[in-house]
């Protein structure tokens, strides 16, 4: 466990990550970015949740957890600090001759859906099965920072977070707010309480929480 850490000057350092693409998107980019514009010495090596990512982040296989709080039932025994809030909204193309300014339960229930795999898709299903609506699945990708880039041209309805439509503006979308608000999402990170001391882990924590202050809504 290192005591200090400088990334610009000490040895080199890898920081494995498991996150959504979602969260690879609005956090560890910008990171990426800095780390390169400044010739830090670092790595960051990020993966997709896999079914065994509990025991991954208990074993030591990555450094960091980035997770919903909704989905955080299993990770009472870590360390953990919030990140940021964002709200879920609709997406279609900029100019989808079906939609207007604003959407209903119902026109969602009727125009093609885009779905999206991943940990986080229960978390949108479970809101519209609570309002009874059966959407038309027409298609599915494989995560959610895939969907602004399948949507536009296409009479495509689909649901992801503002954070992703902020990213994606002038790529041919239009947002509109759900017709019923979903509950606010909340992303922290989680830290085996091992590293929670070392220097060069509170590094990269500090750098993902300077990242998250320019984020939240």
């Amino acid at each position: 466990m290192s005591k200090t850490f400088d990334p610009a000057t000490g040895p080199p350092r890898t920081f494995t990550v498991i996150a959504s693409d979602y969260a690879q998107t609005v956090l560890i980019r910008p990171i990426l970015r800095k780390a390169e514009a400044e010739s830090l010495n670092i790595r960051v090596n990020v993966f997709p949740a896999q079914a065994d990512f509990i025991d991954q982040l208990r074993r030591g296989q990555c450094d960091l957890l980035i997770w919903p709080t909704s989905l955080a039932q299993n990770l009472s025994g870590f360390f953990s600090e919030t990140l940021f809030t964002d709200e879920f909204v609709v997406a279609v193309d900029e100019n989808h001759p079906g939609v207007g300014d604003t959407i209903t339960v119902e026109e969602l229930r009727r125009l093609p859906f885009l779905g999206i795999n991943g940990p986080m898709t229960s978390i949108v299903e479970s809101h519209f099965d609570r309002l009874g609506a059966r959407l038309r699945v027409a298609a599915d990708v494989g995560g959610f920072a895939m969907a602004p880039h399948v949507v536009p041209g296409t009479r495509l309805v689909t649901v992801f977070q503002g954070l992703l439509a902020d990213e994606a503006a002038g790529s041919g979308l239009r947002t509109m707010p759900l017709p019923v608000p979903m509950t606010t999402l909340t992303e922290a990170m989680y830290w085996h309480p091992r590293n929670n001391q070392d220097a060069a882990h509170r590094w990269f924590r500090h750098q993902l929480l300077e990242v998250a202050a320019g984020l939240r809504l």
